[in-house]
């Protein structure tokens, strides 16, 4: 039976199955041309599904990769890893050959989204997935990322459209600085899709305002990032996956970064024969980069730094207060007080 987690990470048993019949659709509606979370409707859930949701940049093929070495007890996958475990959301396909596809697959799904909790109809036979990151470690990975989010965008965007930093086009000089200080000050608009600090935040909370609940998990990048193998046996936790220290620790060798950068073929979502037959986004930038942490400090002037820390708790405020956004910066493992300047 699959065990859940509190926001501490003490297991728990969850409620006795109900077929799917607690299910709650008061959703927020997530829709535009790249992404719409109303997709879902077309997909039937079942037993045991699990759904991994987290902001771009924030984890999701990481835990992606967890979840598959788990399920598949090894590294081996039955096909590339953005067809075993499809963005259901994005519209790049015909929702209908997703969900049939979906529908095919003989073992326990995993599915991506990066729509909030609070855009997703709940299930309580589904497992949810949340993964956090902090926000200026997110945001300077997407900054990274930008061409081959660029190319992608080429191949499935309307026409005049086209992917920029948050707040900006690619037409004109603009610097990291720019970037950053938009993303900082950006509108909590999150069914538009913006990328912005109030965004992430936002997407975080709706897995915090449900983390007690029984089928409602929260991972974080940096606690992956101190310790792979422990995370890797909480995750077995949550999802029922009984497995002891030493498997685990053999797991875990696939989801470092050197591994994943040396299969990224299959694993990442710009290195697998396109999003479109015959269209293949182009661009040579590697999808796993260091995994890195603390780069904005290079960014940043000591204003943005002040800036930041008075933003971060404005949005709080109106989110989970304190503990929030502790939790959303630095995950369970790390406690040093106030988000601000000076931290790495």
């Amino acid at each position: 039976m699959p065990i859940a987690s509190d926001e501490m990470g003490n297991n728990r048993p969850p409620p006795a199955p109900s077929s799917g019949q607690f299910r709650t659709d008061d959703r927020v509606a997530y829709r535009s041309w790249m992404s719409d979370n109303l997709r879902w409707d077309s997909l039937t859930l079942r037993d045991g599904d699990i759904v991994i949701s987290a902001p771009p940049k924030c984890g999701t093929t990481w835990t992606q990769r967890l979840i598959s070495l788990l399920i598949f007890d090894g590294p081996q996958l039955p096909a590339p890893m953005h067809l075993v475990s499809p963005w259901l959301d994005l519209t790049a396909r015909p929702v209908q050959e997703v969900a049939a596809a979906l529908d095919a697959q003989p073992h326990r799904r995993f599915i991506k989204t990066h729509t909030p909790l609070d855009g997703l109809v709940l299930e309580d036979r589904v497992i949810y997935i949340g993964v956090g990151r902090d926000p200026r470690d997110a945001a300077v990975s997407m900054l990274m990322d930008q061409h081959r989010m660029r190319a992608l965008h080429e191949v499935l965007g309307p026409p005049g459209e086209r992917f920029a930093p948050p707040g900006l086009d690619f037409d004109g000089e603009f610097s990291p600085l720019d970037v950053m200080r938009r993303w900082l000050e950006g509108p909590n608009v999150p069914t538009e899709g913006v990328a912005s600090l109030a965004t992430i935040l936002h997407h975080f909370a709706t897995f915090w305002d449900r983390r007690r609940q029984p089928n409602v998990a929260m991972f974080h990048y940096a606690d992956y990032r101190a310790d792979l193998v422990g995370e890797l046996l909480r995750l077995g936790s949550v999802l029922g996956i009984e497995l002891g220290p030493d498997r685990a620790a053999e797991l875990a060798e696939h989801a470092t970064f050197d591994a994943m950068r040396a299969h990224a073929d299959a694993l990442a979502p710009a290195a697998t024969p396109g999003v479109l037959p015959g269209h293949q986004p182009r661009t040579e930038a590697p999808f796993f980069r260091a995994g890195g942490r603390g780069q904005w400090h290079d960014i940043f002037t000591a204003a943005e730094h002040r800036r930041y820390g008075e933003r971060a708790a404005e949005l709080a405020g109106n989110l989970g207060g304190p503990e929030f956004l502790d939790w959303a910066h630095r995950g369970r493992g790390d406690r040093r007080g106030p988000v601000g300047r000076g931290e790495s």
